[in-house]
């Protein structure tokens, strides 16, 4: 990841009038994803949200985002979080383009299993 490709890219967004930006990622199965690349343009942005689609998704192209997805990344596999194996999990990384705040939500899915035993003597079921 180039710092000064993603710098420019925030700046882009935020001189054209862009509140945030919300990177939805989804994993399991040992491998994960990044989703979508949403752009708000109002102040119905929250970085506090968890996972936020209702936003105006505009099309700056692949090209010009490749610098977020690098940037997701990054801060993903910074995180404490195995999003991606197993159950795996997902999420978003949310950027406030007023502040320069990153923020990252997880939902971890997990499989919970019970362990039991019983005692039983041999004669109980041969005699």
């Amino acid at each position: 990841m180039e710092k000064e490709k993603v710098r420019e890219v925030l700046t882009k967004l935020r001189t054209d009038g862009y509140v945030g930006v919300s990177i939805g990622f989804e994993g399991s199965g040992d491998s994960g994803d990044l989703r979508e690349i949403c752009i708000f343009d109002s102040d119905s942005f929250d970085i506090n949200d968890e996972y936020t689609w209702e936003a105006d998704e505009k099309n700056y192209g692949d090209d010009f985002l490749e610098p977020l997805r690098d940037l997701a990344n990054k801060v993903l596999s910074q995180s404490n979080y195995d999003w991606y194996n197993n159950d795996g999990g997902y999420g978003s990384v949310n950027i406030d383009l007023k502040t320069g705040e990153i923020k990252a939500h997880f939902q971890i899915r997990y499989t919970e299993t019970n362990y039991y035993c019983d005692n039983f003597e041999a004669k109980q079921f041969t005699r």
